[in-house]
């Protein structure tokens, strides 16, 4: 993963702090996000 921040407010924060944040988020992101199912493309049902 590639994390591009584009936030004023952490420049002023200090790096530890910073990168603490960073890491939550990519721990969020693999265990939550990209572990959901999702439905194959073709496999999708459109509801009436």
């Amino acid at each position: 993963y590639s994390f591009e921040v584009f936030n004023d407010d952490y420049t002023q924060l200090p790096l530890p702090f910073v990168a603490q944040r960073a890491r939550a988020a990519a721990v969020w992101l693999a265990e939550g996000v990209l572990r959901r199912s999702a439905p194959l493309p073709g496999q999708l049902r459109r509801s009436r």
